[in-house]
C-alpha cells in the first residue's frame, strides 16, 4: 500500500513537472509566432539580455547611418551651393566656414572703427591741448583762475551728489514697487489656495450627503 501511494505520488509529481514544462514551452511559442509575425527576431525568455544587447547595438547602427545620411545630405547641399556660386563668377562659401568669415570681417571693421576714433580723440586732444594752453598764456590773474577751479569742483561735486540722490530714489521705488507686487501675488496666490480648499470642502459635503 505504502509502496502504491509513494507511486501515485511520484506520478503527481511528474504530470505536475510535465505540465509546466509544456505550459513554459507553450507560451515559448506563442512569444516566438508573435515575434516574428512583426518581423523581429524572437528572443528566447532566458536569452532576454542578449536580445536587449542586440537591439541597442541595431538601434546604434540605425543612428550611426541616419547620421551618415545627414552628411551625406549635407555635404550634396554644399556641393550644389558651391557650384551656383562658382557659376554666377562669385567665390563660393563654405556653409560651415561662413560664420568664422563673417566674425573676422566684423572683427576688422570694428579695429578700422577704433583706430579712426583713436586718431580723432589724439586729434581733439591735440586741438584741446593747445587752446588751454593759450588760455592760460592770456590769463594773468592767478587768485580769479583759482576762484574759477574751485567753483568748478563744487559745481561738479554738486551734479555727483545729485546722480547720487537721482539712483537712490530710483533704487528705492523699484524696491517699493517690487514689495507690492510681492504682496499683491502672495495675496492671490493664498486666494487661489483657499478656493481650492472651499471647493474640496464643498465636494467632500456634497460626496457625504449622497
Amino acid at each position: 500500500m505504502e509502496m502504491e501511494r509513494k507511486t501515485e505520488r511520484q506520478k503527481e509529481i511528474e504530470t505536475k513537472r510535465r505540465g509546466r514544462h509544456e505550459e513554459r514551452q507553450r507560451k515559448t511559442e506563442i512569444y516566438r509566432d508573435r515575434t516574428q509575425k512583426d518581423g523581429e527576431r524572437y528572443r528566447e525568455t532566458d536569452g532576454k539580455k542578449d536580445g536587449e544587447k542586440q537591439n541597442e547595438t541595431q538601434r546604434d547602427r540605425r543612428r550611426q547611418e541616419q547620421k551618415e545620411e545627414e552628411d551625406t545630405k549635407r555635404e550634396r547641399k554644399t556641393e550644389i551651393y558651391r557650384d551656383r556660386t562658382q557659376k554666377d563668377g562669385e567665390r563660393y562659401r563654405e556653409t560651415d566656414g561662413e560664420k568664422d568669415r563673417e566674425k573676422q570681417n566684423e572683427t576688422e571693421r570694428q579695429k578700422e572703427t577704433e583706430t579712426k576714433k583713436e586718431r580723432k580723440t589724439r586729434r581733439e586732444r591735440e586741438k584741446q591741448r593747445f587752446t588751454e594752453t593759450e588760455h592760460r598764456k592770456m590769463e594773468k590773474d592767478t587768485e580769479k583762475q583759482m576762484g574759477r577751479k574751485m567753483e568748478r569742483n563744487r559745481t561738479k561735486h554738486r551734479e555727483i551728489e545729485g546722480d547720487r540722490n537721482k539712483k537712490k530714489r530710483k533704487t528705492r521705488r523699484k524696491t517699493e514697487k517690487n514689495r507690492d507686487l510681492q504682496r499683491q501675488n502672495t495675496e492671490r496666490w493664498r486666494k487661489i489656495q483657499r478656493n481650492r480648499w472651499e471647493e474640496r470642502w464643498r465636494e467632500t459635503e456634497r460626496n457625504t450627503e449622497r
